[in-house]
């Protein structure tokens, strides 16, 4: 599919907009900077912080010789990270792409409606990617409804929170499968589609000269153990996070939201900018 995997600019336009970005305006030519984009959803776009409490801002302060573009997007997955890529890596030219992965990425991939909207997602027809739910439809009455309870109301928003911690104890406290809304199979399609997508994103930044590190956001040990036998098998550097996280978890995101607060950056921003360290991506004079 590399290479071949063209779409005409509505169907892009879509995914890419930039009206969803949130870092400043960077100038598409390079200065004597080294470069990194930044790849990810809503954590990586800094959902309840201000902009300078985000880990990428933290560690372009620490690399004042890097820029440090932050192309996260509230509701994106891996497959609009990948499309994304594909508008504009050539053109940013960056040394590194960062690409911070969510849990929710692995189904957001492959599901047409989620958050109360409908959205891009992916398919595998004949062994190739194919983009589906172009251009994505209009949202329902019911979609519409919901995003207004949801949104609009304490007690909504409050009733879906409460139901996603008792999934997250439920998870935590059981040796069976992970609770999901999907089903086996459709986990297991899912989990290729990922894959595909890994796969498409690392051999772009390949083309383009620039080397794919990811990291990994908490999540219950099973889909880690998925998402790193995926990044092991195409020898992408990946980091997981959860042991970052495991030591002072209630301190390091909002009391009414599971988005980090800035304390949670800051440790994201540290353990990320290590891991760094050690691959070789800051110079040997960098501290």
């Amino acid at each position: 599919m590399h290479g071949r995997f063209n779409h005409p600019d509505f169907f892009v336009e879509i995914a890419i907009r930039g009206d969803g970005l949130r870092d400043d305006a960077t100038p598409r030519a390079r200065t004597d900077k080294k470069r990194m984009l930044e790849l990810g959803d809503s954590f990586a776009w800094g959902f309840g912080v201000e902009k300078p409490a985000r880990f990428s801002e933290r560690m372009e302060q620490k690399h004042p010789d890097w820029e440090i573009i932050n192309a996260a997007v509230s509701g994106y997955g891996t497959g609009h990270e990948f499309l994304y890529l594909q508008r504009q890596c050539a053109a940013y030219r960056p040394d590194v792409v960062l690409l911070l992965f969510c849990e929710n990425d692995f189904a957001d991939n492959v599901r047409a409606e989620d958050h109360c909207h409908f959205r891009l997602f992916f398919e595998i027809r004949d062994g190739r990617l194919v983009l589906c739910n172009t251009p994505v439809p209009a949202p329902t009455f019911g979609q519409r409804a919901r995003r207004f309870l949801l949104g609009r109301m304490y007690l909504g928003s409050r009733l879906y929170l409460a139901k996603e911690a008792l999934l997250r104890a439920m998870r935590s406290n059981t040796s069976k499968e992970p609770i999901s809304t999907y089903s086996t199979v459709e986990m297991e399609n899912a989990v290729i589609v990922t894959g595909m997508l890994l796969r498409e994103i690392n051999a772009y930044c390949q083309d383009m000269g620039a080397a794919l590190i990811c990291a990994s956001m908490p999540m219950d040990a099973e889909r880690r153990a998925i998402f790193e036998r995926l990044a092991d098998k195409m020898q992408i550097p990946h980091l997981a996070l959860d042991p970052f996280f495991e030591a002072d978890v209630s301190n390091l995101h909002f009391a009414h939201d599971l988005h980090w607060n800035g304390a949670g950056h800051a440790v994201a921003a540290e353990a990320i900018d290590r891991f760094l360290r050690q691959e070789g991506v800051w110079g040997p004079d960098e501290r």
